[in-house]
């Protein structure tokens, strides 16, 4: 009888600890799904690469637009004339090119530091 009782008791530890084990395991994983979505979140990319002050700009904007939505509107309008194109193209190539130079030493003095 003390066999089959030892052995009865050594099962049901058995699956006691099988059963912690997979709810370990659980946890680690909502743990790592919630990590996995909040380094997905486009902000985070934007921060990482504009800085925060930047993104908080960022953010003014596009509030300002959908409080003066004629400024979207000049905006579009400026795309739509041949004139505007150009002019706007213009400033979108000094635009990316500033962009550019400053992405560039900010990499460069971030790897410097490390």
């Amino acid at each position: 009888m003390s066999k089959r009782y030892s052995v009865a008791l050594e099962r049901a530890v058995q699956i006691e600890l099988l059963r912690a084990q997979a709810d370990l395991q659980r946890q680690t994983l909502a743990m790592h799904s919630q990590n996995l979505v909040a380094s997905l979140d486009p902000r985070q990319h934007i921060e990482a690469l504009i800085g925060g002050s930047q993104t908080d700009l960022l953010q003014q904007g596009v509030s300002l637009v959908a409080r003066y939505p004629f400024l979207l509107s000049l905006a579009s309008n400026a795309l739509t004339s041949s004139r505007g194109r150009r002019i706007l193209g213009i400033g979108a190539s000094v635009v990316g090119v500033a962009s550019l130079w400053w992405l560039i030493s900010k990499r460069s003095t971030t790897n410097a530091r490390q």
